[in-house]
């Protein structure tokens, strides 16, 4: 029986917060129910060395004997409390084994956040954009791979400066149509250019209509070079999380005789 079927109120939010910390590893946790009442998310602390997405795998297991809940590893996320040394000095990095997510030699914070992931859900990359003009038009193009798949998604908007981004965010969207099967409709995206210290930051607001349900997603990615690029990067930002929850679209192949 999954936690799609179960009310999680067997336990109280309580109850199941101190039976998640009877892990060793697990340090600290809290549930969130959503609006229905079952479990919406569980974040996890840890300081321990153990792999985030073992930890994850713990809780799903212990939750899965003595609470009958079958949780989907999506809905936890897993926090490495870093402490520093006693003499404050700098802790040796700890290995995550998650691509993107290792600390740093010199790192000294408090808390890194890890996505847990597993080989179920890939994820998207961008490949390549191509931006053409003609006639107070502007043209993206926009490849996207996951795995072994490239996609290309393609969109026209007015050859004005917000014009592009909106062509390249849009033409993101629909390369991941050629991906996913979403089931969403979407709205028009909104986006904006942020200053923090001396990085400029963009971030995509994209807001979609599920049956009779509105969702948002937000992305952000930080601007070095190229912003039309940048604005892939954030649409994607947006996106490649929830993706791994959308089902695949098949993908089209053609034999030339």
């Amino acid at each position: 029986m999954n936690d799609s079927t179960k009310s999680s109120n067997k336990y109280d939010m309580k109850g199941l917060e101190d039976l998640a910390c009877t892990i060793p590893e697990v340090s600290g946790c809290r549930f969130v129910a959503g609006k229905d009442g079952k479990i919406a998310e569980i974040h996890v602390v840890t300081e321990s060395a153990k792999e985030p997405r073992l930890v994850s795998r713990d809780i799903q297991s212990l939750l899965r004997v003595k609470a009958d809940l079958d949780l989907d590893f999506r809905k936890i996320s897993v926090t490495r409390s870093v402490p520093k040394a006693p003499d404050g000095g700098k802790v040796e990095a700890i290995p995550t084994n998650q691509p993107g997510a290792e600390f740093p030699p010199d790192f000294e914070g408090d808390l890194e956040e890890v996505i847990v992931e597993t080989d179920e859900a890939p994820r998207v990359l961008f490949s390549s954009l191509s931006v053409t003009h003609a006639r107070s038009r502007v043209m993206a193009e926009v490849t996207l791979s996951m795995e072994q798949r490239h996609e290309v998604g393609e969109f026209e908007a007015a050859d004005t400066g917000d014009g592009h981004l909106t062509a390249v965010i849009q033409a993101t969207l629909q390369a991941m149509f050629q991906l996913f099967q979403p089931e969403l409709s979407f709205d028009l995206p909104q986006f904006q250019i942020l200053t923090f210290g001396r990085e400029r930051v963009m971030v995509v607001y994209l807001s979609a209509i599920a049956g009779r349900e509105f969702r948002s997603y937000i992305g952000s990615a930080l601007i070095r070079q190229d912003i039309q690029q940048t604005a892939v990067l954030a649409t994607l930002s947006a996106l490649n999380r929830v993706s791994s929850c959308w089902e695949e679209q098949a993908s089209l192949d053609f034999e030339i005789v």
